[in-house]
């Protein structure tokens, strides 16, 4: 979850603790996955109907997450 958050694999120095992850709510439709913003620890959340549904949109945004890393 963190590398789909931040765009890191690695946890920061001073822990997870240290990042400040905003999660702000969408008018996007409910068919949309969230969206992250890694480079402000930001996470863009449509209103789901319920916490299955959110459940499965976040599992889905995460495990679809395709990241990129630095040679």
């Amino acid at each position: 979850m963190d590398l789909f958050l931040t765009g890191s694999d690695r946890i920061p120095i001073h822990g997870m603790e240290s990042l400040r992850i905003i999660i702000q709510s969408t008018t996007a439709e409910e068919h949309y996955l969230p969206v992250a913003h890694t480079c402000y620890n930001l996470l863009d959340m449509p209103r789901y109907q319920t916490k299955e549904i959110l459940r499965c949109r976040l599992t889905q945004a995460v495990e679809q997450y395709e990241g990129f890393s630095l040679v």
